[in-house]
């Protein structure tokens, strides 16, 4: 991890979730929760069932006009009724409006929270939200590792046959193909591996785990600054914020002793 991924890691969430669950919201939660909880936990459906209430105190709060929630609700409405029944859900239709408020309301929450310093976490992160595909041949023996990489480098054999007659990875299925994603996504460390190479070149046989794997760059795509980044870093700084909020509010629930805040 470099510097600036470290410090951004180590960076305080804002809101502090402690300090946003005030006594209110703890007995807010406790009025809406509290009674189904066994049932919920039973059921494995607390932690989902704590997140989606987080989710709505947040569009309940979300800085926007009630103009803007229709517009949002109405343009949700028509997809989301062609795939899903209210009465099949338990919904309400007074409650269809709510549930879908809650998305919309809640990446207005974090535009007005997290929208001004977006540029600034982009850089910090660019580096595992550069996007890349390859090409990836593991065997047990470095020898035939050694053998298979100059094949292909003289053009002897494609990359994706070899790969099907030797791979020993599940990727051999595909010719060895690593599809198009994030670099900090790519199994096996190749998201550190992949920025050296050029389209096209050939990584010598590198022992990753116990196997020796021969890689290839298909693509390399940079990330850029754009609408699509801005809402990739909102989702990551919303599902963070989410996460430890969930998880005081859990600890909450499953206390057995009514408490007025959240202890960190």
């Amino acid at each position: 991890m470099d510097q600036s991924a470290a410090q951004a890691a180590k960076a305080p969430l804002d809101p502090d979730p402690a300090s946003w669950l005030t006594a209110e919201r703890l007995q807010q939660l406790e009025a809406d929760l509290l009674a189904a909880r066994s049932t919920l936990a039973v059921a494995g459906l607390l932690p989902r069932a704590v997140d989606l209430w987080l989710r709505q105190q947040l569009a309940a709060e979300a800085p926007w006009s009630s103009e803007d929630c229709q517009q949002a609700i109405a343009a949700r409405e028509p997809e989301w009724r062609a795939k899903a029944d209210p009465e099949a859900l338990g919904l309400l239709e007074s409650e269809v409006a709510t549930k879908l408020a809650v998305a919309p309301g809640c990446q207005s929450w974090a535009e007005a929270r997290w929208g001004h310093r977006l540029e600034t976490l982009f850089l910090q992160r660019k580096h595992q939200l550069d996007r890349a595909s390859c090409r990836l041949l593991r065997v047990a023996d470095k020898g035939l590792a050694l053998e298979l990489y100059h094949r292909i480098k003289a053009g002897e054999e494609s990359f994706a046959a070899l790969s099907r007659r030797y791979g020993e990875g599940p990727e051999r299925a595909q010719g060895g193909l690593i599809p198009l994603q994030p670099l900090a996504a790519m199994p096996l460390g190749l998201g550190k591996v992949l920025p050296r190479l050029e389209p096209g070149e050939l990584l010598p046989p590198t022992r990753l785990g116990e196997q020796v794997a021969i890689v290839q760059l298909e693509l390399f795509k940079p990330a850029r600054f754009d609408a699509a980044s801005r809402q990739q870093l909102l989702a990551a700084e919303l599902d963070q914020w989410l996460r430890a909020t969930g998880a005081l509010a859990l600890a909450h629930l499953r206390c057995p002793h009514r408490i007025e805040a959240v202890i960190p």
